[in-house]
């Protein structure tokens, strides 16, 4: 899933990650993004979705908000870190950038794609492992 307000960003994105064969979900704020992961919860309180992408600016609630949420919701949920959902921070300005937990990596908009299917490609991984 993916999260940003900007229309744009969410169509380059979408794009891009459909070009590999990704199913893309997208949502235009961290409300919604929240909504949509919590209606799409499992029995046991997992994710069905694999990663999620978030603007660290989106109105009604931040990407650093959504994270924490998330990571509320796996704790409450028993869901141990090898079992969360990965969560890579997107934005157009790496000053945003502060060191979060609850965050597993940061992607600044306009940088090379390829590098943020990297970044996805790590992360997937790592949670496909363990």
């Amino acid at each position: 899933m993916i999260a940003d307000d900007r229309e744009l960003n969410l169509i380059a994105i979408k794009t891009n990650l459909t070009s590999f064969g990704m199913n893309v979900t997208k949502v235009r704020n961290g409300y919604d993004l929240m909504k949509i992961y919590k209606n799409n919860l499992s029995e046991n309180g997992e994710s069905k979705f694999d990663l999620i992408l978030t603007d660290i600016s989106m109105p009604l609630k931040n990407g650093y908000e959504v994270a924490a949420e998330i990571r509320s919701l796996e704790r409450e949920n028993k869901i141990d870190k090898k079992r969360a959902i990965p969560i890579i921070a997107i934005s157009g300005d790496d000053d945003q950038f502060g060191r979060d937990s609850a965050i597993n990596d940061y992607f600044i908009k306009g940088d090379d794609p390829d590098y943020l299917m990297q970044l996805i490609a790590k992360n997937l991984t790592k949670s496909i492992t363990h």
